[in-house]
């Protein structure tokens, strides 16, 4: 077994991680398949924090028969974090390394660390990103970062190989590289995550503005973000550049219904195309009023409208004709002054 370790500058807003740096460990692992029974752990890489920089290093099995003593040194750097970060090791990188550990009927301490999965958390960005796949590296192509190694997982098997046979320094050069810019790629998708946090509340608006057709609204995020994305939701469009951040929101001009929620207590008059109280009903003649039903029972109002996600929103509730599934709230001054309705307003959105 090999140690490799180096100094690895770069910078981390800590905002960007979910405890402080000294407790947070990046890793990823490299192996010989994909099956945990056949196939050996040959590369562990992490990133950490230690005096005031990062580093990385790199356990190396330069030996198929040092693979008990490489998770031991692994188990033991690692006790001293509470966080582990990892691109889909939920799915893979940890339940390998728990059964590798099995077959060497080792105890590790996997279940005292809290995980943080980059792959799920950045996943449910994927179709408002337009992504067509999810793989480290195309989240790293979206960012326009692009890779210095060659090599797939699945082709560096051979040439790790390859390496057992001829102790070759440039074969070993491209394995250590390929885990290397596997763990710095792993920092460089950590804006996407940013992202994420910011979608799920992480920033203050500082801005609305009624256009014509639209209402912009400007977002100031607590974290780094992508330099440049466009998010499209079902009723809305949020786009960054340069961490400028602005949510479109279509306005529709026209004249909606609100449908009154029980019809029993209601007449419909025809002629006037609207429903009325029954206390109110009561002086009209009976013969310009008919019963009230879910259809028809319903006041009209022209005036401008923001459509919503959920018909759950904690305001009135416009819709077109009662069956339809498109719902709307009024576009009203007092909503444009109202952060707090705005920001929910826009959390529902992002999550539909």
């Amino acid at each position: 077994m090999r140690i490799i370790e180096e100094d690895f500058p770069i910078t981390i807003s800590p905002n960007l991680l979910p405890a402080d740096p000294a407790k947070v460990l990046f890793f990823d692992i490299e192996t010989t398949g994909f099956s945990s029974q056949s196939s050996l752990l040959y590369l562990i890489g992490c990133i950490f924090f230690q005096n005031g920089i990062w580093r990385i290093r790199q356990w190396f099995l330069d030996s198929i028969h040092s693979e008990k003593e490489m998770l031991l040194s692994f188990f033991d750097f690692i006790k001293p974090y509470s966080w582990l970060i990892h691109f889909n090791g939920d799915t893979f990188d940890i339940p390998f390394i728990e059964k590798r550990s099995l077959h060497y009927h080792l105890q590790n301490n996997f279940s005292s660390f809290q995980s943080l999965d980059l792959y799920k958390k950045i996943k449910p960005c994927k179709k408002p990103l337009n992504l067509t796949k999810m793989k480290q590296k195309d989240l790293e192509e979206f960012l326009g970062i692009h890779r210095k190694d060659p090599f797939t997982g699945g082709e560096l098997i051979e040439i790790y190989y390859q390496y057992l046979e001829s102790q070759n320094v440039k074969l070993l050069g491209c394995l250590l590289l390929h885990n290397a810019d596997d763990l710095r790629g792993m920092l460089s998708i950590l804006p996407l995550y940013g992202l994420v946090l910011m979608l799920h509340g992480n920033f203050q608006i500082q801005a609305v503005t009624q256009q014509q057709s639209s209402l912009q609204i400007s977002l100031q995020a607590n974290m780094p973000l992508p330099a440049h994305a466009k998010l499209s939701y079902h009723i809305c469009t949020l786009t960054i550049k340069d961490q400028y951040i602005v949510v479109s929101i279509p306005i529709y001009t026209e004249t909606m219904k609100y449908f009154y929620p029980n019809p029993k207590d209601y007449y419909y008059l025809p002629k006037e195309d609207q429903a009325i109280h029954k206390s109110v009903a009561s002086y009209v003649d009976k013969s310009y009023r008919i019963p009230a039903t879910l259809a028809n029972c319903y006041t009209k109002r022209a005036s401008s409208y923001l459509p919503i996600p959920k018909k759950t929103f904690p305001s009135a509730i416009f819709q077109r004709e009662y069956k339809d599934k498109a719902y709307f709230i009024e576009l009203t001054e007092d909503f444009c002054h109202n952060k707090k309705l705005i920001k929910d307003y826009l959390l529902q959105s992002f999550s539909s």
